[in-house]
């Protein structure tokens, strides 16, 4: 059995972090170079156990093939000579979101972030054929990574389901009838214990822990897990604006068709997921710039940095009337419409500090394929253009841009109103 002060592998406990069903966390410390690992060890009373063993192991494997950077990482895996089981992790100082939840109230904008970040990483748990099947704010550490804050960290597969490549499931996975899960975040089809459980049922806790970061509570209660179950499987659940009427009409849709009974009607994919929650994010967050609308001037225009509209020169010194309000595109000028394209993809790789003297103390960076744009304006109707003359789209949009370092510039146009270029660096 590991006690604090043993030393496991390259490294001497020093501190039990926390305890779970199957196991234990410790944090420890390399002797040499001080670097700080979290240790997860299965409990002795299990270590003879083939099916927790068997998930044990099922968990360092699916976090290995994943390899993503809002997964917590895993270094190594081994026995000690007694024959306790246990695995290497990223040691990270953050906070649970089940922890906040109990006591913050989430703007929206910030619950979109967090639930668009659990995505990201589920997407790629799932093209690796992995499927958590736990999904829960228990599972999920928010720590500070280069002055960011709400970095997310899934971690905890153990109920993990490998499908493999050929759609193969290892020995241990559950059958028919067996029920595996916290329930307050369980889908039906595993409230009902239904064999063919997939990929969507991660899709529909992370529509149940949107809706309780959004709304302070889960969408069913009960006097005992089997009637929240129950609930699952036959209760609609509440709007959730109906307990919190500030949110925005966008959210009730989107934890709609999450949390649909049937697989079917849900989101196929947590990219299809994470794209809605990105765009409904980036409604909430961008600023106006302006355009005026055209009429004669005499003399020059100016554009005002700050606002980012074009006015007659003498408009200090007289009152601005209500319909000379120009037209408004997303984004304080080329700075925040940056911004907003910032929010639409997501690095691979970002550098991870090394657990063992012999692991890389970084991962290469690799950039994304596209980046996520949005234009919105008031009034509506606006078209995009890039220089090359191809329409990008009419207003409101939300586009893929190919991922550069060099700056884009787009005209914006409509009828009645002066033209303006924009131009973002989509990376």
């Amino acid at each position: 059995m590991i006690s604090v002060g043993d030393t496991v592998g390259n490294y001497r406990v020093t501190a039990k972090l926390g305890e779970g069903g199957m196991g234990q966390v410790f944090l420890a410390e390399h002797p040499v170079i001080g670097s700080k690992v979290a240790i997860k060890a299965v409990h002795p009373h299990f270590a003879r156990n083939p099916e927790v063993v068997s998930r044990f192991v099922t968990e360092a494997r699916a976090v290995n093939q994943i390899g993503h950077d809002h997964i917590v990482s895993i270094t190594d895996f081994a026995t000690t000579p007694a024959g306790d089981f246990y695995f290497v992790m990223e040691y990270l100082q953050g906070e649970m979101l089940a922890d906040q939840i109990g006591r913050k109230t989430f703007s929206p904008a910030r619950a979109l972030n967090i639930a668009a970040q659990i995505a990201d990483a589920l997407q790629a748990s799932h093209d690796q054929g992995v499927i958590h099947r736990d999904l829960k704010p228990g599972n999920v550490l928010l720590v500070e990574r280069e002055g960011t804050p709400d970095f997310v960290k899934v971690f905890d597969f153990g109920l993990a389901k490998l499908t493999g490549k050929d759609g193969t499931v290892p020995t241990h996975s559950t059958g028919a009838g067996i029920v595996m899960g916290t329930p307050f975040y369980m889908s039906p089809e595993q409230c009902a214990g239904t064999a063919e459980v997939d990929h969507r049922c991660d899709i529909y806790a992370l529509g149940v822990i949107l809706f309780e970061m959004l709304t302070g509570r889960v969408p069913f209660l009960g006097d005992g897990y089997g009637e929240v179950m129950l609930k699952h499987v036959n209760q609609a659940p509440p709007l959730a604006r109906s307990l919190v009427k500030s949110l925005p009409e966008g959210v009730d849709p989107i934890l709609a068709r999450a949390l649909a009974k049937q697989p079917a009607a849900r989101f196929q994919s947590m990219a299809e997921l994470r794209a809605a929650l990105l765009d409904l994010e980036a409604t909430l967050t961008a600023p106006p710039v302006v355009l005026s609308r055209t009429t004669p001037i005499s003399r020059p225009s100016v554009l005002l940095a700050g606002a980012g509209e074009l006015m007659d020169s003498a408009a200090h010194s007289r009152p601005r009337r209500k319909h000379h309000r120009g037209l408004l595109l997303a984004g304080a000028a080329a700075l925040a419409m940056a911004a907003v394209a910032n929010l639409g993809f997501r690095r691979a790789a970002l550098p991870v500090a090394a657990a063992t003297p012999d692991q890389p103390a970084a991962h290469a960076t690799r950039n994304p394929a596209t980046v996520r744009v949005n234009f919105s304006s008031d009034p509506g109707g606006a078209t995009v253009f890039r220089t090359d003359g191809s329409v990008l789209g009419t207003t409101p949009l939300s586009t893929d841009v190919a991922y550069s370092d060099a700056p884009v510039e787009v005209r914006v146009v409509k009828s009645g109103f002066a033209p303006k270029t924009l131009s973002f660096v989509p990376n």
